[in-house]
């Protein structure tokens, strides 16, 4: 897990378990960090090598979580065991559906690992009990892997899919009492390309005016609507595309420097919000001054004794803040925060949480 030279850090598994005790719901990919090597996996992939990954400290960290949890936790590995949690009566919730990576969306075997949106579900109707509000975290992070592959349908996919939980949050949350935040840490150097004929499907070959494009390139060849600036697809000479199922999942899309590995953008990304104090997260911001803004929307951390109407007041007596034209008449609010790897696709897809 840790390099021989860093053996003074402590792995994210340790982290969460041993030392964030506190945290009501964790759920993603990743089982086989939280075991050693000699544990029977509940739903082992007969592709995943586990001697690469298990721990060699001895730790089962899944079962040191059960015992500290009791009949207050749920342990679950799989999308049925996720459906059956009762959310009125589970304090905490492990839930680990895979072993290393969760699949891509495009690829996830429904009856076996759950959706993005279905461990928001169960997680925020977990969390709303709390009376004081809470902080939940979510990210598509299987975006940033297709793309630094280059796999443009199994990353607009995965942003579909993100698409989802956006939306279950806003159905299960009340706006008047809940800031959802949407961001991201990069973008990625996918561009769309050409001048596509509307309708022409986003995985296609540009076309103009409804015949493949090879009329604007000087190799007279075709070229898909997105490509990328370099990665894994490049090659000389460019290839005839003509014939290639470009909308299949596995497709690597064309780039333009030879990498092994695409890489990320340097351009400005957006930061959607919505709810109590959104107003904080207009304009243009350094990356740093996101968690300032949560946390002092919440009056957590360095707000919290801060003596302000914005923390004082009973919520019930304020105002909202989408009807008011008074940014310090703001109660205590708990929020949520999502974010994925890419966001490129939430600037033409719509992607808020």
């Amino acid at each position: 897990l840790i390099p021989s030279s860093e053996k003074q850090c402590k792995d994210i598994a340790y982290q969460l378990i041993k030392e964030n005790s506190d945290i009501n719901v964790i759920l993603g990919g990743g089982r086989a960090y939280f075991y050693p090597e000699n544990y029977t996996d509940p739903d082992p992939d007969p592709k995943f090598n586990t001697s690469e990954v298990s721990r060699t400290d001895g730790l089962n960290l899944i079962q040191e979580w059960e015992a500290e949890k009791k009949a207050k936790g749920v342990f679950v590995y799989n999308r049925q065991g996720l459906d059956k949690v009762d959310v009125s009566s589970t304090d905490y919730l492990l839930g680990l559906f895979a072993q290393g990576h969760m699949n891509f969306d495009v690829e996830r075997n429904a009856s076996k690992e759950p959706a993005l949106h279905e461990m928001v579900e169960k997680a925020v109707r977990i969390l709303q009990r709390n009376k004081n509000g809470f902080f939940l975290l979510v990210e598509g992070g299987r975006i940033d892997s297709a793309h630094h592959d280059t796999q443009p349908v199994k990353a607009i996919h995965d942003v579909v899919a993100m698409d989802k939980a956006v939306k279950m949050v806003l159905d299960l949350t009340d706006s008047s009492d809940t800031l959802t935040v949407v961001t991201a840490d990069h973008s990625h150097v996918m561009s769309i390309a050409g001048y596509a004929t509307r309708g022409n499907p986003i995985f296609a070959l540009s076309d103009l005016d409804g015949v493949i494009n090879t009329k604007r390139t000087l190799d007279h060849l075709p070229f898909t609507t997105l490509v990328y600036a370099n990665g894994p697809g490049y090659k000389v000479p460019r290839p005839n595309i003509t014939e290639v199922e470009t909308g299949n999942v596995n497709y690597v899309s064309q780039s333009a420097v030879p990498m092994k590995s695409e890489t990320h953008g340097g351009e400005d990304v957006a930061i959607y919000a919505h709810g109590p104090q959104s107003f904080l997260f207009a304009g243009v911001h350094e990356q740093s001054y996101i968690p300032v803004a949560m946390a002092y929307a919440s009056c957590i951390g360095p707000y919290a004794k801060e003596e302000s109407k914005l923390c004082a007041r009973p919520a019930q007596n304020i105002p909202n803040i989408e009807n008011s034209s008074s940014r310090t008449s703001i109660p205590r609010q708990p929020y949520i925060l999502l974010t994925y790897l890419s966001l490129i696709y939430i600037t033409c897809h719509r992607l808020v949480l």
